[in-house]
C-alpha cells in the first residue's frame, strides 16, 4: 500500500474501505492486517444485536445488548507464524525442544507454529476502551472472556492485567 495513503487514512482519520481479498505467497499477510499493524487499529469493535424474524436459539433475543471489544493486534492477531515445514517452523521447534525444553509438541515434523504475544499495556488499552465505552453509553458491565486456566501466562496474564 503506497505510503501516502497511510498519511491520508492518518489525516482524515475516517475512512471507507471495501472488502480486501489476502494476497498469496510473500510480502504483507493482507492489506487489512497491513492497515491494522501501520495505523495502530487495536480494538475490533462487534455490536451484537438480533433481527427480528430471525430464529434464535435465545428466549428473549431482542432484550440482546451486547458489544464485543477484541484486541487485533497482540495475541494470535501479531500474525507471528510460520508454515509447516518451513526451515522457519523448523527452527523455532528445535530451540523451543532444545533451548526451552519443549515436550508437548504432539506431531513437530510437520507443525506450523506460531507466537500469541500479550501485553500489559496492549491489555489495559483495550479493556479501557470497553470500559469508556460501557460508561459513555450506559451500559451496566464489561464482561472479560479469556482461557486463563489453559493458558496461564498469555490469557492468564489478560485476566489479572485486564482486572
Amino acid at each position: 500500500m503506497p505510503e501516502e495513503t497511510f498519511e491520508a487514512l492518518r489525516e482524515f482519520v475516517v475512512s471507507i474501505k471495501g472488502p480486501l481479498t489476502t494476497p498469496v505467497g510473500g510480502g504483507i499477510r493482507s492489506l487489512n492486517v497491513a492497515l491494522r499493524q501501520e495505523l495502530d487499529l487495536y480494538v475490533c469493535v462487534r455490536p451484537v444485536r438480533w433481527f427480528q424474524g430471525v430464529p434464535s436459539p435465545v428466549q428473549h433475543p431482542e432484550l440482546t445488548d451486547m458489544v464485543i471489544f477484541r484486541e487485533n493486534s497482540e495475541d494470535i492477531y501479531a500474525g507471528i507464524e510460520w508454515k509447516a515445514d518451513s526451515e522457519e517452523a523448523k527452527k523455532v521447534i528445535k530451540f523451543l525442544q532444545e533451548e526451552m525444553g519443549v515436550t508437548k509438541i504432539r506431531f513437530p515434523e510437520g507443525c506450523g507454529i506460531g507466537i500469541k504475544p500479550v501485553s500489559k499495556e496492549g491489555t489495559q488499552r483495550l479493556v479501557r476502551k470497553a470500559i469508556q465505552f460501557a460508561i459513555d453509553n450506559d451500559k451496566p458491565s464489561v464482561t472479560l472472556v479469556h482461557k486463563g486456566n489453559i493458558m496461564k501466562y498469555t490469557e492468564g496474564a489478560f485476566k489479572e492485567w485486564g482486572y
